[in-house]
């Protein structure tokens, strides 16, 4: 699938995608995420282990945004059916772009950080 791992996982059953090679909106792993929810599986995007006190960093500049975390610990079964559904995703951009990819997302740069965001 062309996906890298950063870091091997050690003495762990859970694995980092590395998504910065992707194309832009499908590359952070909030879009990842809501993509793969098409598809009725779930990865965690890594900004939600974002350690951030008192939200001093915008988490789109996080060193976190470009990743997922996947579990490897359910039956073979399921993780094969999740490993479809990625490769689906990346087939879909591969066909057709990633234009309606990430719609219910802002980029940091486009938010007025003085007003909150509106999401529709």
């Amino acid at each position: 699938m062309g996906l890298k791992v950063v870091v091997v996982p050690h003495a762990t059953f859970y694995i980092w995608l590395d998504l910065s090679k992707l194309p832009d909106p499908l590359n952070n792993g909030l879009t990842f995420f809501e993509e793969l929810l098409k598809e009725r599986t779930i990865v965690v995007p890594g900004i939600f282990f974002e350690i951030n006190p008192s939200h001093r960093r915008d988490l789109f500049r996080s060193p976190c945004h470009h990743f997922v975390r996947l579990s490897f610990g359910p039956p073979l079964k399921d993780l094969d059916m999740g490993l479809d559904s990625i490769e689906r995703v990346l087939r879909k951009v591969k066909k057709e772009g990633t234009r309606g990819f990430g719609h219910n997302y802002h980029k940091s740069a486009d938010l007025d950080h003085g007003a909150a965001p509106n999401v529709q």
